[in-house]
């Protein structure tokens, strides 16, 4: 009997869906990217309406303290994050450990803020000094540091649709402060980020306060193991620093060689290679968690990746580079002049990016935190200093830069890959019964 080609595709598509729901990596997978997708649109909205009703400069300056901001919260994190997402599985107590963990994170991100805050007086802050501010400053870093730690539970445990469902309430506060305090310039563009982060970051710590607790094994023997794994948290930490050091200094780097403009122009130009760059994100992300559970057939959770990766990107680079100009046209016409190229070159440096995603991931998963660290300090020095050769030359040229530290982080990514001698081999049948048994009891 003849079929219409839409009923063709229609069923293919269900059959894909089905599929995919049937599939822990391809259903977290999903809810990561398309999480992430939607953080980075509702971004682009919020970024817009900032662009509309404040100056670049303002712009730029928000963006470079959130940046300092983030680097400080991403410092109180301490590696906890990729740990957990790599080895609650095997915790008999997931509850306790996720709970001291979570306050480990609370208090190493108090003390850095403080120490910001009133011992080095908030350098590179463009606020000036007041208690409202201060108090602005240490709320945003301590959310910063404990909302990842948080999350993460959600994806080691391959429950990615809490994740989704917090970051949504996130972005409607994020909104409905934005438009109280729109004509209030830095700091009300400070204010609307924080108050998100501090919302999402909430929702998902009450949620792990009613996950259910099948053994008790006590606060000291979850700090015992939290501090066996503590060399892999230090170096995962350390990689982790280095490696988003680049994206969320290069506004401060960019406005104090460049001016606030090209600050602006380039950090636009970012936010949106962010969107693209939630699909590597999000399916290696999901590859650690995966292998984690299942650790007896890595290659194949490896391959899989590499593949869906670059299926969905490429079409996604292709339709950018068209699009580009018009995207930015709608947050004036100076960025659309000054950042399209720019952009144009950051979305051809994706398909180098991706790679270095991966062979971070497969480092982890065989445990390889050393070589990780050496591979990302290795790699942000190339980005860093290709960013600041460039930062004279505007935005595109900045981008050129950008494009080939990253290329050297790509060199580096393989030969520590090379050295460190990752090989997928045959995991013994008695491994695999140790695994699933407590991955399956934690459940």
């Amino acid at each position: 009997m003849f079929k219409l080609p839409l009923q063709n595709i229609f069923s293919r598509l269900v059959k894909i869906f089905r599929s995919m729901s049937n599939d822990s990596q391809s259903r977290n997978s999903a809810y990561l990217t398309v999480d992430r997708l939607l953080l980075s649109g509702f971004g682009f909205l919020f970024w817009l309406l900032a662009a509309r009703s404040n100056s670049p400069g303002e712009v730029g300056a928000a963006l470079s303290l959130l940046g300092v901001l983030g680097l400080i919260g991403n410092a109180g994190v301490l590696g906890i994050p990729t740990t957990m997402t790599r080895f609650l599985a095997e915790e008999p107590d997931q509850k306790t450990f996720v709970e001291l963990s979570i306050l480990v994170s609370f208090v190493a991100s108090l003390i850095l803020s403080l120490t910001w805050v009133f011992v080095l007086g908030s350098p590179g802050s463009p606020l000036k000094r007041s208690s409202f501010n201060d108090l602005l400053s240490i709320i945003g870093i301590c959310a910063m540091a404990t909302g990842p730690v948080a999350s993460s539970v959600f994806v080691a445990r391959r429950r990615a649709r809490f994740i989704l469902m917090k970051d949504l309430l996130g972005i409607v506060t994020k909104f409905i402060v934005l438009l109280l305090v729109l004509e209030q310039g830095v700091k009300g563009l400070l204010a609307s980020q924080i108050s998100a982060t501090c919302v999402s970051t909430l929702a998902v710590v009450v949620a792990i306060l009613h996950l259910k607790r099948r053994k008790r094994i006590g606060f000291s023997n979850a700090l015992s193991r939290l501090r066996q794994l503590s060399g892999f948290a230090v170096w995962t930490h350390a990689a982790m620093l280095v490696s988003i050091a680049p994206n969320l200094l290069m506004p401060a780097v960019i406005l104090s060689r460049s001016g606030a403009d090209s600050a602006s122009y380039v950090a636009i130009s970012m936010m949106f290679l962010g969107a693209v760059n939630t699909i590597p994100q999000s399916l290696t992300t999901t590859l650690i968690a995966e292998i984690s559970h299942n650790p007896a057939s890595p290659r194949k959770a490896i391959m899989w990746t590499l593949k869906s990766i670059y299926v969905a990107i490429i079409p996604v680079i292709i339709v950018g580079m068209v699009v580009a100009p018009y995207l930015l046209r709608l947050y004036g016409s100076g960025y659309q002049k000054n950042a399209t190229a720019c952009f144009r070159l950051m979305l051809i440096g994706l398909l180098l990016t991706t790679l270095n995603y991966l062979s971070d991931a497969v480092l982890l998963v065989y445990k390889r935190a050393g070589y990780y660290f050496v591979a990302n300090l290795t790699g942000m020095i190339c980005v860093f200093v290709g960013v600041y050769w460039s930062a004279r030359s505007g935005p595109t040229g900045i981008a050129i830069g950008w494009l080939i530290g990253q290329a050297g982080y790509l060199t580096v990514s393989l030969f520590c890959l090379f050295v460190s001698k990752v090989i997928v081999r045959k995991t013994s049948t008695r491994s695999r019964i140790r695994y699933w048994s407590i991955a399956h009891l934690n459940q």
